[in-house]
């Protein structure tokens, strides 16, 4: 895995690490391990906030323009290998947005905008790029999900890191970009 911060000379890395380490440790758990080949400071101009539409996970390799654009950047990285793109905001069809994990055919990735209060964004695009999907449920049946990592608000979160399935997990054993 690639992490590319865009556009951010002087930002402090650490506290994006540590999410990349809270990451590490829960996809562990999971069987699934992530390694880290390169972190890279990148200047792409226009992409201080990078429009990302509604992105819909149902087609994932559907993109706006700036999306395309970053994706350019992938300098050096494999075609197997995940690039993580983190960018000063996310401008989206619909509030919250922090993520959006679609990405162009062969070019695997997501994009994000790290917030402190957010822990566990990179994790849930990750999961996304590994082919895991939101819960499809509703109301009251939806409580048992809200301490899932594909739940889409952690803020619901009621114990210190999130939970997957073994249902995910198998999923993420499936994928392309795992080396399980």
């Amino acid at each position: 895995m690639h992490l590319k911060v865009v556009n951010q000379p002087g930002a402090d890395l650490n506290p994006i690490v540590q999410e990349l380490s809270d990451a590490q440790q829960l996809y562990f758990k999971a069987e699934v391990g992530i390694s880290l080949a390169s972190i890279e400071r990148i200047d792409v101009p226009g992409m201080d906030e990078v429009e990302v539409g509604s992105c819909p996970a149902a087609r994932k390799h559907e993109l706006t323009t700036e999306q395309a654009k970053l994706f350019e950047h992938r300098n050096f990285v494999r075609p197997s290998e995940i690039v993580i793109y983190v960018v000063k905001g996310i401008v989206a069809s619909r509030d919250g947005v922090l993520g959006c994990a679609n990405h162009p055919a062969g070019r695997p990735g997501l994009i994000m905008r790290h917030t402190p209060t957010n822990r566990w964004t990179m994790a849930h695009e990750l999961g996304h790029v590994l082919g895991l999907s939101h819960p499809d449920c509703i109301f009251e049946q939806c409580l048992p999900w809200h301490d899932n990592l594909m739940w889409p608000d952690d803020s619901k979160l009621s114990k210190p890191q999130p939970d997957l399935t073994a249902t995910q997990k198998a999923i993420m054993y499936l994928s392309p970009y795992t080396n399980s």
